[in-house]
Protein backbone atom coordinates (compact mmCIF):
# COMPACT_ATOMS: atom_id res chain seq x y z
CA UNK A 1 0.00 0.00 0.00
CA UNK A 2 3.07 2.37 0.80
CA UNK A 3 4.38 2.08 -2.53
CA UNK A 4 0.86 2.96 -4.02
CA UNK A 5 0.50 5.81 -2.20
CA UNK A 6 3.33 7.31 -3.07
CA UNK A 7 2.22 6.89 -6.96
CA UNK A 8 3.49 3.74 -7.70
CA UNK A 9 1.49 1.12 -9.61
CA UNK A 10 1.36 -2.04 -7.92
CA UNK A 11 0.24 -5.75 -9.16
CA UNK A 12 0.39 -7.91 -6.68
CA UNK A 13 0.74 -11.38 -6.80
CA UNK A 14 -0.33 -14.63 -5.18
CA UNK A 15 -1.65 -18.13 -5.23
CA UNK A 16 -4.54 -17.69 -3.00
CA UNK A 17 -7.79 -16.34 -3.77
CA UNK A 18 -9.12 -15.96 -0.31
CA UNK A 19 -5.80 -13.59 -0.61
CA UNK A 20 -6.69 -11.80 -3.39
CA UNK A 21 -10.47 -11.05 -2.17
CA UNK A 22 -9.00 -9.88 1.00
CA UNK A 23 -6.20 -7.65 -0.85
CA UNK A 24 -8.68 -5.68 -2.91
CA UNK A 25 -11.23 -4.97 -0.18
CA UNK A 26 -7.99 -3.61 1.48
CA UNK A 27 -7.59 -1.59 -1.50
CA UNK A 28 -11.04 -0.52 -2.05
CA UNK A 29 -11.29 0.86 1.69
CA UNK A 30 -7.99 3.37 1.38
CA UNK A 31 -9.09 4.17 -2.34
CA UNK A 32 -5.85 2.79 -3.88
CA UNK A 33 -7.87 0.79 -6.84
CA UNK A 34 -6.52 2.83 -9.50
CA UNK A 35 -3.35 2.19 -8.81
CA UNK A 36 -3.16 -1.49 -7.01
CA UNK A 37 -4.32 -4.68 -8.42
CA UNK A 38 -3.76 -8.09 -7.34
CA UNK A 39 -4.09 -11.38 -9.19
CA UNK A 40 -4.10 -15.16 -8.67
CA UNK A 41 -0.99 -16.50 -10.34
CA UNK A 42 2.44 -18.01 -9.11
CA UNK A 43 5.19 -16.03 -9.22
CA UNK A 44 6.80 -17.72 -12.10
CA UNK A 45 4.23 -16.68 -14.47
CA UNK A 46 5.28 -13.18 -13.93
CA UNK A 47 6.85 -12.14 -17.10
CA UNK A 48 6.14 -8.48 -16.83
CA UNK A 49 9.05 -5.79 -16.44
CA UNK A 50 9.11 -3.75 -13.19
CA UNK A 51 10.74 -1.25 -11.79
CA UNK A 52 10.61 -2.30 -8.53
CA UNK A 53 9.78 -6.23 -6.26
CA UNK A 54 8.92 -6.58 -3.09
CA UNK A 55 8.19 -9.54 -1.69
CA UNK A 56 6.26 -10.58 1.52
CA UNK A 57 5.89 -13.99 3.12
CA UNK A 58 6.89 -15.13 0.23
CA UNK A 59 10.58 -16.39 0.53
CA UNK A 60 8.90 -18.74 3.49
CA UNK A 61 6.54 -20.30 1.07
CA UNK A 62 8.82 -20.88 -1.76
CA UNK A 63 11.03 -22.91 -0.02
CA UNK A 64 14.75 -23.57 0.42
CA UNK A 65 14.88 -25.35 -2.82
CA UNK A 66 12.85 -22.96 -4.91
CA UNK A 67 14.59 -20.00 -4.03
CA UNK A 68 17.41 -19.87 -6.76
CA UNK A 69 13.90 -19.95 -9.32
CA UNK A 70 12.45 -17.73 -7.24
CA UNK A 71 15.18 -14.59 -7.44
CA UNK A 72 16.45 -15.48 -10.82
CA UNK A 73 12.29 -14.76 -11.46
CA UNK A 74 13.12 -11.54 -9.23
CA UNK A 75 16.06 -10.64 -11.68
CA UNK A 76 14.54 -11.89 -15.14
CA UNK A 77 11.45 -9.02 -14.27
CA UNK A 78 13.52 -6.23 -13.43
CA UNK A 79 13.40 -3.40 -16.09
CA UNK A 80 16.71 -1.98 -16.96
CA UNK A 81 17.69 0.36 -13.66
CA UNK A 82 15.14 -1.50 -11.63
CA UNK A 83 15.55 -2.20 -7.63
CA UNK A 84 15.45 -5.25 -5.81
CA UNK A 85 16.65 -6.43 -2.34
CA UNK A 86 19.64 -8.94 -2.35
CA UNK A 87 20.44 -11.17 0.95
CA UNK A 88 23.65 -9.85 2.28
CA UNK A 89 23.10 -11.94 5.66
CA UNK A 90 20.75 -14.82 7.47
CA UNK A 91 20.22 -15.22 10.51
CA UNK A 92 18.89 -18.58 12.51
CA UNK A 93 17.13 -18.88 15.76
CA UNK A 94 14.47 -21.21 15.23
CA UNK A 95 15.20 -23.05 18.82
CA UNK A 96 15.75 -19.26 20.60
CA UNK A 97 12.60 -18.71 19.18
CA UNK A 98 10.59 -21.75 21.41
CA UNK A 99 11.38 -19.64 24.03
CA UNK A 100 9.19 -16.77 22.83
CA UNK A 101 6.01 -19.56 21.34
CA UNK A 102 6.39 -20.63 25.46
CA UNK A 103 5.99 -17.75 26.80
CA UNK A 104 2.92 -16.18 24.28
CA UNK A 105 1.16 -19.64 25.64
CA UNK A 106 1.74 -19.22 29.08
CA UNK A 107 0.81 -15.48 28.80
CA UNK A 108 -2.29 -16.45 26.72
CA UNK A 109 -3.12 -19.31 29.42
CA UNK A 110 -2.64 -17.11 32.32
CA UNK A 111 -4.83 -14.45 30.63
CA UNK A 112 -7.49 -16.41 29.97
CA UNK A 113 -10.13 -14.92 31.38
CA UNK A 114 -9.36 -12.04 29.43
CA UNK A 115 -8.96 -13.45 26.06
CA UNK A 116 -12.45 -15.52 26.90
CA UNK A 117 -14.21 -11.88 26.64
CA UNK A 118 -13.33 -10.91 23.26
CA UNK A 119 -15.61 -14.60 22.56
CA UNK A 120 -13.07 -17.35 22.48
CA UNK A 121 -14.51 -20.62 24.10
CA UNK A 122 -12.35 -23.33 25.54
CA UNK A 123 -12.43 -25.02 22.33
CA UNK A 124 -10.22 -22.79 20.95
CA UNK A 125 -8.12 -22.43 23.96
CA UNK A 126 -7.66 -25.90 23.49
CA UNK A 127 -6.65 -25.72 20.09
CA UNK A 128 -4.37 -22.76 20.13
CA UNK A 129 -2.53 -24.00 23.44
CA UNK A 130 -1.98 -27.60 21.49
CA UNK A 131 -0.72 -25.32 18.45
CA UNK A 132 1.70 -23.35 20.93
CA UNK A 133 3.04 -26.47 22.34
CA UNK A 134 3.54 -28.56 19.13
CA UNK A 135 4.94 -25.33 17.64
CA UNK A 136 7.51 -25.06 20.82
CA UNK A 137 8.46 -28.81 20.34
CA UNK A 138 9.08 -28.34 16.30
CA UNK A 139 11.10 -24.93 17.30
CA UNK A 140 13.22 -26.66 20.11
CA UNK A 141 13.82 -29.82 18.01
CA UNK A 142 15.15 -27.84 14.83
CA UNK A 143 12.02 -29.27 13.13
CA UNK A 144 10.36 -25.09 12.97
CA UNK A 145 12.82 -22.90 11.99
CA UNK A 146 12.75 -19.03 11.66
CA UNK A 147 15.24 -17.19 9.18
CA UNK A 148 15.62 -13.45 9.07
CA UNK A 149 17.15 -12.06 6.36
CA UNK A 150 18.99 -8.91 5.96
CA UNK A 151 18.47 -7.15 2.48
CA UNK A 152 20.62 -4.32 0.45
CA UNK A 153 19.26 -2.61 -2.27
CA UNK A 154 20.24 -3.47 -5.65
CA UNK A 155 20.21 -1.09 -8.71
CA UNK A 156 19.46 -2.53 -12.29
CA UNK A 157 20.84 -5.01 -13.75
Amino acid sequence: MRAAERGATVTSLTISAEQRTAALDRVREVSLHDRVTAEVRDYREEHDLCDAVGSFETIEAVGAEQRPEYFSMIYRVLAPGGRAGRIVETRSFGRDYAETVRRRRDTCLTRWDQVKQLGFDDTFRRMWECYLACSEAGFRGGHLGVQQFAMAERLGH
